[in-house]
C-alpha cells in the first residue's frame, strides 16, 4: 500500500502523463474548521480563461486504503476535469468592485473554535459558538461551486465596513428565500421511522431539517427571523436545533417539559455522530441548541434550561413568600400573673 504522499505523487505523475502539455499541480488547502486538505489542479493551456477545479485527494486515498483501485479513482479524477476544464473563468471585476459583488454576496455560520486560526484573517461576526463569514458566489449564474471567502484584504478594495457586507448578504439570502424546511420523511422517504436515534424521548417527535436550497452551508438559515417564525408554525415559539453539520440542521420540539438526563443523551448523540459520520471539516457543533421564535433568539440548550429552571425557582419562591403572607397571624393572648 502507498502512503499518502505516494498517493498524490502517483495521481500527480499519470495526470501528466494524460495532458503532457498541462501544468499539474499539488498544493496544500486551508478549509473549514482549520482542516487542510491536498489537492490536484489541471491547468488547461489552451483556455486560460478557463477555471481550472481542485479535486481534493484525501477523500479518494481513504477509498484507496479501503481496496478501492487506483485505476477507477484516476478514472473519476480525470474525469473531474473533463468536465469542468471549458467552464469559463469569472470576470475579476465581479469580486474586486463592490458594486458588482455586492449582489452574490452571502453568509456563512461555522464553528468559532475550529476556526480560531483561520479567523485571524477573516472578518466575522461572533454568534455564541459561531462564526458569521460572508463569501462572494463567484459561479452563482452557472450553478458552480466556486466561492471567494470575504477577508481583509478585500475589504480594503472595497472600502466597506464588515457590517455592510454582512447586511446585504443577509438580504440577499432573504429575498430569495433561500432556506429549504422539510420533514425527515420526506427527504428520506426509505429510512422511516427514526427511532428516536435510539433515544425513547425521540421516539414520538416529528423531525425536520433545516438548509439552504443549495444544501451547501445552510445552517446559517437558523439565524434569519422570518425562517424562525417559519418553523414555529410547526413547534410553537420554542424548539430544538441540532448542528447536523455546517450544511444542515435538525429540528424538534422544545424538550423543555423531558427529563433533564434528556440533554444529556442528546449532545451525546452530537458528538457521536461528529465522530464517526461528518467529516472534520463539515462539524459545526457538539453542542445543542434552542430558538424562541418570538424573542428572536438563538442560544445554547444548556443555558436555556438553566435559565428557566432559575425562573421557575424564583417564581416558586415568589409563591410561596405569597402563601406565607396570606396565612393570618395566630393572636397570642398575654398570661395573667400565676397566683
Amino acid at each position: 500500500m502507498m502512503t499518502f504522499e505516494e498517493f498524490c505523487q502517483r495521481v500527480q505523475n499519470e495526470a501528466q502523463d494524460r495532458y503532457p502539455d498541462n501544468g499539474i499541480l499539488l498544493q496544500k488547502v486551508k478549509k473549514n474548521n482549520d482542516v487542510e486538505l491536498t489537492g490536484l489542479v489541471i491547468l488547461n493551456p489552451q483556455k486560460e480563461t478557463s477555471m481550472s477545479p481542485t479535486i481534493y485527494l484525501d477523500g479518494y486515498y481513504q477509498e484507496y486504503m479501503d481496496a478501492r483501485p487506483f485505476s477507477s479513482i484516476m478514472r473519476d479524477v480525470l474525469g473531474i476535469y473533463e468536465r469542468h476544464k471549458d467552464t469559463p473563468g469569472f470576470n475579476l471585476d465581479n469580486i474586486m468592485v463592490y458594486e458588482n459583488a455586492a449582489p452574490r454576496l452571502r453568509a456563512r455560520m461555522v464553528s468559532y473554535e475550529l476556526n480560531r486560526e483561520r479567523l485571524q484573517d477573516i472578518p466575522h461576526v461572533r454568534e455564541g459558538d459561531f462564526a458569521i463569514i460572508c463569501h462572494v458566489d463567484v459561479k452563482r449564474d452557472l450553478n458552480e461551486g466556486a466561492t471567494v471567502t470575504v477577508n481583509g484584504e478585500l475589504l480594503k478594495q472595497w472600502n466597506v465596513s464588515f457590517d455592510e457586507v454582512y447586511e446585504r448578504a443577509q438580504s440577499n439570502m432573504a429575498q430569495e428565500e433561500s432556506y429549504s424546511f422539510r420533514s425527515v420523511e420526506e427527504i428520506l422517504p426509505d429510512m422511516g421511522s427514526t427511532d428516536g436515534f435510539g433515544m425513547p424521548f425521540l421516539e414520538e417527535m416529528k423531525m425536520y431539517v433545516l438548509t439552504n436550497k443549495e444544501k451547501s452551508y445552510g445552517a446559517i438559515e437558523i439565524l434569519n427571523p422570518a425562517v424562525q417564525d417559519r418553523i414555529a408554525e410547526v413547534y410553537g415559539n420554542k424548539y430544538c436545533v441540532i448542528p447536523s453539520s455546517v450544511h444542515d440542521l435538525f429540528i424538534l420540539p422544545y424538550i423543555g417539559n423531558y427529563p433533564h438526563h434528556s440533554l444529556e443523551e442528546l449532545e451525546n448523540m452530537i458528538r457521536m455522530a461528529n465522530q464517526m459520520q461528518v467529516p472534520d471539516d463539515e462539524i459545526l457543533s457538539d453542542k445543542a441548541y434552542m430558538v424562541d421564535a418570538e424573542k428572536h433568539v438563538f442560544m445554547r440548550l444548556e443555558e436555556a434550561l438553566a435559565k428557566e429552571q432559575k425562573e421557575q425557582m424564583e417564581k416558586d419562591r415568589q409563591q410561596e413568600e405569597k402563601r406565607k403572607a396570606a396565612v393570618p397571624k395566630k393572636e397570642v393572648k398575654p398570661r395573667g400573673p400565676k397566683l
